[in-house]
């Protein structure tokens, strides 16, 4: 706003023409367009282009790929207003540049947060996914939905201020986290004896280690191999006869 009213209008937005109707819909430029208004000018410039939805959406991801303040969360939101709209995700990585797992993520983390708490946030500048996926998974854990816990953002000009002080006050009363079960060994005391040599069975959890002393012959292992499909198929047919 005030780069317009200092210089005037360096660069014209970008509308395309509404079918049947004489109005014009912005492909670029909607906060030029804000900033005028709010200038009381009633006349901004304007490339007018025939676009089809898909090369509109590309314009504007060049043109918020070019916006260096473009936040974390604001691209999201604009990744997820082109997949509702009907775009793929293949399209989405082409256009905007984000590989397919990240545009997972940031759908998860948009659509977990909310847009009443994310706009009652801002758009954070500076501030990365990490901490934006801590918050989100503080708010699932709350079980608060995103209209609720919009309105307890804390004020503040700055919503890097407001994002910290949100993600500290979720931090707070996040309940806390549950011990790790303690993971316990079993070991057999005496293994048989196999070819004069013994074998033991170390089990911890879904995992099983056999070791065995020097006497052991090299092949047991080989042979043992051998072995598993016939001895998963016993346990099959036996298991169904407990069934």
């Amino acid at each position: 706003k005030r780069s317009l009213a200092e210089e005037g209008q360096q660069i014209p937005i970008l509308v395309r023409p509404v079918a049947g109707s004489e109005r014009y819909e912005i492909v670029a430029g909607r906060r030029r367009l804000q900033a005028t208004k709010e200038l009381g000018r009633d006349m901004i410039q304007a490339f007018v282009r025939p676009m089809s939805d898909e090369e509109a959406f590309v314009a504007q991801g060049v043109e918020n790929n070019a916006r260096l303040e473009t936040s974390f969360i604001e691209r999201a939101r604009t990744i997820l207003s082109a997949l509702e709209a009907g775009f793929t995700q293949v399209q989405v990585e082409k256009f905007l540049g984000v590989d397919q797992t990240m545009i997972s993520r940031m759908k998860t983390i948009f659509t977990g947060l909310g847009e009443e708490l994310v706009l009652a946030i801002g758009p954070a500048r500076g501030i990365g996914r990490r901490k934006w996926e801590r918050l989100q998974k503080l708010v699932a854990a709350s079980g608060e939905d995103s209209a609720t816990l919009a309105g307890k953002v804390p004020e503040g000009e700055d919503s890097v201020e407001r994002f910290d002080a949100f993600l500290e006050r979720m931090e707070a009363i996040a309940p806390p986290a549950p011990p790790k079960a303690p993971v316990v060994e079993k070991t057999t005391p005496q293994g048989r004896e196999f070819g004069g040599g013994q074998v033991i069975a170390k089990v911890t959890g879904r995992r099983m280690v056999l070791e065995t002393d020097k006497k052991m012959p090299t092949g047991f292992f080989d042979y043992l191999e051998e072995q598993l499909p016939g001895i998963l198929e016993a346990f099959a047919r036996e298991t169904s006869k407990d069934d």
